[in-house]
């Protein structure tokens, strides 16, 4: 049965507009519920998508500590789209267009960005960054430097799971993940053009 696109443009329009307080106001009581047999327990929670709601994360999480990871976004936008576009083949089927993916990630990101570069102004003292280089040439060493910015202690049990995770990922090899960011709508140019002050700053490019 073939797919059916779906009709982002209108719904960006309405999601741009919305309030994620409440949704992060429930996403905190669900950790309460899963945590609630260890509650000094510290959770080390990882997903992108709070670049583009750091003010509801804050507001509703005024311990978090914020790693962010930076990645050349010449190369870091088209894998994105390229990740998109499988998952939305899943329920799109052939109907998943590919070059309509690119421009609508290009705007969401760039105003993610932007918006939590304004509020790092604000609280510097809460985030570190990781270039996302580095982690690869080193990834023990910056889990140090992580830890040691936000003055935790990395426990010998921790260090040596890391260390059997780290040379486990080494000894199966890098994956393959080709992509370019003409299939998905995008030129080089215009990525730079939109993330140039970003990739400036953190000396991505």
């Amino acid at each position: 049965m073939p797919g059916r696109a779906a009709p982002e443009p209108s719904y960006d329009r309405w999601l741009f507009r919305q309030d994620e307080q409440a949704s992060y106001r429930r996403y905190a009581d669900v950790l309460r519920l899963i945590g609630a047999d260890e509650p000094d327990k510290r959770w080390l929670l990882k997903n992108p998508g709070h670049i583009a709601t750091m003010d509801c994360l804050l507001e509703v999480f005024p311990d978090a500590l914020i790693v962010q990871t930076h990645r050349d976004p010449v190369q870091a936008v088209p894998s994105l789209c390229s990740t998109l576009h499988m998952a939305r083949r899943m329920y799109e089927g052939e109907a998943a267009r590919a070059e309509v993916i690119g421009p609508r990630e290009l705007d969401y990101w760039g105003r993610a960005i932007a918006a939590t570069e304004a509020i790092r102004c604000r609280h510097p003292e809460r985030f570190f960054d990781v270039d996302h280089r580095e982690f690869h040439a080193d990834p023990l060493g910056t889990v140090r430097r992580i830890y040691r910015r936000f003055e935790l202690t990395l426990s010998d049990s921790a260090r040596e799971r890391m260390q059997h995770r780290i040379a486990a990922s080494a000894a199966a090899g890098p994956g393959v993940h080709r992509y370019r960011a003409s299939s998905y709508g995008l030129s080089e140019q215009q990525i730079r053009k939109t993330f140039a002050d970003y990739a400036a700053k953190y000396r991505l490019s």
